[in-house]
């Protein structure tokens, strides 16, 4: 069994891990799709944003150093998807808000309610900081918590500190 700080440890080396992952799947797509009208399509945020997301008090200018990282090549407010992975409850989820459908998909790997949980309880909170901030990030004036989400079906989770770059 694992001690506090361990586990904390753990956490902390897993989310620079991702924050790698995602940084290099902004890199690829920069690289695939330079001088084409896809570049931009797809926009990665960096983990970090989220963790701000949850403070009580919001500073928009921080909050868009972090989300528009990365994005020099191309103007990340008119992105068609936008990913956000999000450590939600001892666990990584991913939130991709699809910008043209104006809809928001969470991806939890996590048991569904078939198993007792339910995802839309569980990420209630969550889902209300995160879109906040992002209406506060993106300084428009778009509701982003009015916008349908949904809860795709995903591969699910054996062990807490595993992954979702599998879902990409």
């Amino acid at each position: 069994m694992m001690d506090k700080e361990q586990k904390q440890k753990k956490e902390i080396a897993m989310s620079n891990w991702l924050n790698f992952v995602v940084s290099n799947m902004g890199r690829e797509d920069a690289r695939d799709f330079w001088n084409t009208k896809c570049l931009g399509w797809r926009h990665y945020v960096d983990s970090k944003w989220a963790e701000k997301s949850m403070s009580r008090h919001l500073d928009p200018m921080d909050l868009k150093k972090v989300f528009y990282a990365g994005s020099v090549l191309y103007n990340a407010s008119q992105s068609h998807m936008v990913f956000i992975p999000v450590f939600h409850d001892h666990q990584w989820t991913l939130y991709a808000f699809n910008m043209c459908d104006q809809k928001l998909s969470i991806l939890d790997s996590r048991p569904d309610t078939t198993k007792g949980a339910d995802p839309t309880k569980r990420h209630q909170k969550t889902r209300c900081n995160i879109c906040d901030a992002l209406t506060v990030t993106m300084n428009c004036a778009i509701d982003f918590r009015s916008w349908e989400y949904q809860f795709p079906k995903v591969p699910r989770q054996q062990d807490r500190y595993v992954l979702f770059h599998e879902l990409f």
